[in-house]
């Protein structure tokens, strides 16, 4: 992770919300569009919770979710094999 991309605290960690709920909705305007409601809160009790909304094209929401999947998908350890030999 390229931490310069990032907000970071005085420690050199990244800062990051925990996120609360989210949701998401197809635009009804025929454009494939997606709105993306984001709920978070930067109290470790979630008594303030804050919400950004976007709103996404199809690329752009297809590549959102095609990076998150990649990203949160473990890699493959070399003793997980997927095939056995006989």
């Amino acid at each position: 992770m390229q931490i310069k991309d990032w907000s970071t605290d005085g420690r050199g960690h990244v800062r990051a919300s925990d996120i609360i709920d989210w949701k998401a909705q197809a635009v009804t305007d025929g454009s494939g569009d997606v709105l993306l409601r984001v709920e978070f809160s930067v109290d470790p009790h979630r008594t303030d919770v804050s919400s950004l909304q976007f709103r996404l094209n199809e690329q752009q929401a297809r590549h959102i979710g095609a990076t998150l999947n990649l990203i949160s998908t473990p890699p493959v350890q070399e003793s997980d094999s997927f095939f056995r030999t006989a």
